[in-house]
C-alpha cells in the first residue's frame, strides 16, 4: 500500500504499512563521514549490520530522538568525486554527494 509524500518539493511514493524507508539521503561537507538517511516513519530496529555502501565500512548507526533519522558513520570521510548507494533490505537508494571538491 502506497502513498504519495512530498520531500524538498519532490514527489516520493512512500510505504503506508509503517515500515521505514530511507526517503532523503545525504552526506555534507561539515560531516563528510556521516550519511544521513531521513524516513517518514520511525525505526526502532534497524543495525549498521543492516545497510551496506559499496567502497566504505559502517562503523556505526545512530538514531535521532525519532527514529526517523537514521546517520551512518563511516570509517573514512567521503570526497566529491565518491557516488554512494546505500543498500538496506535489498533495496538500493542513491545518496546525495554534498562534499567540497
Amino acid at each position: 500500500n502506497m502513498g504519495w509524500q512530498f520531500i524538498n518539493g519532490r514527489p516520493v511514493i512512500t510505504a503506508r504499512s509503517g515500515s521505514w524507508t530511507p526517503q532523503n539521503l545525504v552526506v555534507e561537507n561539515v560531516q563528510p563521514t556521516k550519511v544521513v538517511m531521513t524516513g517518514s516513519v520511525s525505526n526502532t530496529t534497524a543495525l549498521a549490520d543492516d545497510f551496506t555502501i559499496s567502497g566504505f565500512t559502517i562503523d556505526s548507526l545512530a538514531k535521532d530522538a525519532t527514529n526517523k533519522i537514521l546517520t551512518l558513520t563511516l570509517s573514512v570521510a567521503v570526497i566529491s568525486s565518491d557516488v554512494l548507494i546505500v543498500v538496506f533490505k535489498g533495496n538500493s537508494y542513491n545518496v546525495t554527494n554534498n562534499v567540497n571538491p
